[in-house]
């Protein structure tokens, strides 16, 4: 039995989607900052977020 968090219309956001979207967007943020401090620039890291979402959603259709 899936818990789900909350409707939006017809959608069902369930609360391992939203734990794992909020996850990701940590992983970001933290990495970002380190990446300041390693003479990156945080923008490579966000820019490379979208794409690396994008691969672990076909990667992991890929896979069943």
């Amino acid at each position: 039995m899936q818990k789900i968090a909350f409707h939006l219309g017809s959608l069902s956001i369930h609360w391992y989607g939203l734990l794992l979207a909020t996850g990701f967007i940590a992983g970001l943020w933290t990495a970002s900052r380190r990446a300041g401090r390693d003479g990156i620039a945080p923008e490579t890291i966000f820019d490379s977020g979208a794409w690396l979402i994008i691969g672990a959603i076909v990667g992991a259709r890929l896979s069943t």
